[in-house]
């Protein structure tokens, strides 16, 4: 999880940890504008299909309906609202912000990029009951590992 993360970079701020909703992500340019700016960057993935078969440049045009007609229309090259979507070019942050958290009390996937890099912690320790469910991340202050994890910033 930590490393499918660390490839793939930041693009939309979308509720509950952005600025915007769905509906204001699909104003800003929405899946298409995401595909094709892959699709330009990496050219190798204009030929991938998805599960079905289709090709991934059908994700790259809008539907719209202009006078009862159903219409294919290219999405827009550049975000309508950059503080929601960015493009490749330009990411928030190069990373997607998820992290594996694991201690010996379990496994935990945490979400580094609703934080603010000022207020993130190096390392983080998971300590509490693990059979009545009351865990919680506390700064490590000391050297006694009960588990930790580096947040890279980058």
């Amino acid at each position: 999880m930590s490393d499918l993360s660390d490839a793939t970079s930041l693009l939309a701020r979308v509720y509950p940890n952005g600025v915007a909703d769905v509906s204001r992500f699909h104003a800003a340019g929405g899946i298409g504008l995401l595909d094709s700016g892959i699709a330009r960057k990496r050219p190798s993935a204009r030929g991938r299909q998805d599960r079905l078969g289709n090709s991934l440049s059908n994700y790259t045009v809008e539907a719209k309906l202009i006078e009862d007609k159903l219409s294919f229309e290219s999405a827009p090259k550049q975000s309508a609202l950059p503080k929601v979507l960015t493009g490749v070019a330009k990411p928030f942050q190069e990373t997607n912000g998820l992290k594996l958290l694991s201690s010996n009390l379990g496994h935990l996937i945490i979400k580094v990029s609703a934080v603010k890099p000022e207020h993130q912690l190096d390392q983080l320790r998971l300590t509490g009951d693990r059979a009545g469910g009351h865990l919680r991340l506390e700064p490590l202050i000391d050297q006694q590992l009960m588990g930790s994890m580096l947040i890279h910033q980058q």
